[in-house]
């Protein structure tokens, strides 16, 4: 029974279980399901220096996914020889992507 629950539990909702007789039955294949990605963005005033102190977090392996699908090409970011390249596909991407208007 608690593997039962646990497989409802975790089932996805478009998913759907027939019980017979006390057994359930999957009458979908389980579905692939896609991983979550997070990113942050955390803006800040500085009044002293009179900036907007911006800072961007995500996780590198899938920051560099979308920069290799963006430029076409597979891109390395713990490669410290390309580090220089890489900054500007990076800075690219964010100027592309990050609108901030005051």
């Amino acid at each position: 029974m608690v593997k039962e629950l646990n497989k409802w539990c975790f089932t996805p909702l478009f998913s759907v279980l027939i019980f017979i007789n006390g057994n359930s039955r999957n009458i979908i294949p389980e579905p692939i399901l896609h991983p979550i990605h997070i990113a942050t963005v955390e803006i800040e005033h500085n009044a002293t220096e009179k900036v907007l102190e911006i800072t961007c977090k995500t996780f590198w392996d899938n920051f560099e996914d979308i920069l290799s699908k963006n430029n076409k090409s597979r891109i390395d970011l713990t490669n410290d020889k390309l580090t220089t390249e890489n900054n500007k596909k990076i800075f690219e991407y964010i100027k592309a992507h990050l609108l901030i208007s005051v």
